[in-house]
Order: structure tokens, then C-alpha cells, then sequence
């Protein structure tokens, strides 16, 4: 099985926790960030497959990130949060 990097980035820690505990016992590689401008030096330190991201994320907003991280990579799969 290939083991998928997958980018969590959400302000709530419970929310990081819970994520992080089911995609790494599932054998996936997770990397997490608080704020948008940790997300993006994730993203840019490492190859990511998969982005799941809260749509209010500190700083910069959700879906300018996503923009942003589309300028530098198409492969991305991105799936939005959002606590509405």
C-alpha cells in the first residue's frame, strides 16, 4: 500500500487530534498545522497529496490558501472544513 501524505490544517486541536489518530492508524503519513502560514511551510517542505483544511483558518484565509497552494502544485486534493 502507498502511504498518502495528508496535510491536516484547523485552528481547533481537538478536531487536529482526532483526524491525526484515524488517518495515521489507517497507515497514512499526517503533518498538521494551527495557522496558515505553518500550512503553507508544510506544504512547501513536503510532497503532500492530500490537504484537508478548515475554511477560517488564521491569517490567511481557507479558500486564498487553497488558491495559493494550486498555483504550485495541481496534483493536490483538497477537502474544506467548515464548523457552520
Amino acid at each position: 500500500m502507498t502511504t498518502i501524505k495528508v496535510l491536516i490544517a484547523d485552528r481547533d486541536h481537538s478536531t487536529i487530534k482526532m483526524m491525526y489518530k484515524v488517518l495515521t492508524e489507517l497507515g497514512h503519513e499526517v503533518f498538521t498545522a494551527d495557522t496558515s502560514i505553518r500550512a503553507q511551510e508544510v506544504f512547501r517542505d513536503i510532497d503532500i497529496d492530500i490537504i484537508i483544511k478548515e475554511v477560517n483558518l488564521s491569517i490567511i484565509g481557507g479558500y486564498k490558501l487553497i488558491h495559493q497552494f494550486q498555483k504550485t502544485s495541481s496534483k493536490n486534493i483538497f477537502s474544506i472544513l467548515t464548523g457552520l
